[in-house]
């Protein structure tokens, strides 16, 4: 394997540990709400914190940080979530896990903007729409096998759990980037610049449909381990296939009939 291979396989193992942390927590809302002493309702909060982070912070991140050198600040964006994830594993109140996934966020947006851009620079030109698939990949993973895991491990050793393995993955993909990217320094695009292509009518329409359109399907998945356990009437430990996995019709049918 080439070196170029090793560079798009350590960002989309790092994509992958950065979507996970997303949606981890709402396959345990349950948990955590019973945990931290705070109505499921509530809990579902850490969930719109870490979305306001990456709203709020990506953009303000990736402008402060444009004139860094790649390598460092891939590094650098790694280390945050990492430290945020620690924090969300160890928080004593429901506000320290809100700080935690505030944390995390705050890399989420500017890591994954950045991991695309990288990995175009690794690789041959006509090899560019491979490398931003392969990488994007570890996104999809994630949706797919990472958050059910994910929650099927915090139902079975407890919702911080799942944190605690995340930050030690965010660790792990610290060492492998730092040993594997090569170093790039950063584009001469100045903020005016990403200012006026951001402010174009077209990105304004495709920003604002997609918002419009996750808004209602993240709604729904940040509350669906209630709506499948006191709703539905499944176990815990088939919420976490039903809600993403492949496996999810396999589950329904391991699981059916509801309990009573």
């Amino acid at each position: 394997m080439s070196k170029n291979s090793f560079s798009l396989a350590a960002l989309c193992a790092s994509v992958f540990v950065v979507g996970t942390s997303e949606y981890l927590i709402a396959g345990m809302l349950p948990e955590v709400g019973a945990d931290l002493g705070v109505p499921q309702s509530s809990a579902g909060q850490a969930v719109t914190a870490y979305a306001l982070g990456v709203v709020i912070g990506g953009p303000a991140v990736t402008l402060a940080t444009a004139r860094m050198p790649r390598k460092p600040l891939a590094l650098g964006l790694m280390l945050v979530f990492a430290a945020g994830s620690a924090l969300s594993a160890v928080a004593p109140s429901f506000t320290m896990l809100l700080v935690g996934r505030v944390v995390s966020s705050l890399s989420h947006a500017a890591f994954l903007a950045l991991a695309l851009v990288t990995a175009t620079k690794v690789v041959p030109a006509h090899r560019t729409g491979s490398a931003i698939a392969t990488v994007a990949s570890g996104f999809t993973v994630a949706t797919l096998l990472g958050v059910p895991l994910g929650s099927l491990l915090g139902h079975a050793a407890g919702w911080r759990v799942p944190f605690a393995v995340l930050t030690a993955l965010a660790l792990g993909t610290i060492a492998l980037l730092a040993w594997v990217l090569p170093e790039q320094q950063a584009s001469p695009t100045t903020v005016r610049d990403e200012l006026r292509v951001v402010s174009r009518k077209p990105v304004l329409l495709a920003v604002a449909t997609t918002a419009a359109g996750f808004s209602g399907v993240t709604v729904v998945f940040t509350y669906i381990a209630p709506l499948l356990t006191r709703v539905a009437g499944f176990t815990p430990a088939g919420v976490s296939p039903l809600c993403c996995s492949p496996m999810g019709p396999a589950a329904f049918w391991a699981t059916w009939p509801p309990a009573s």
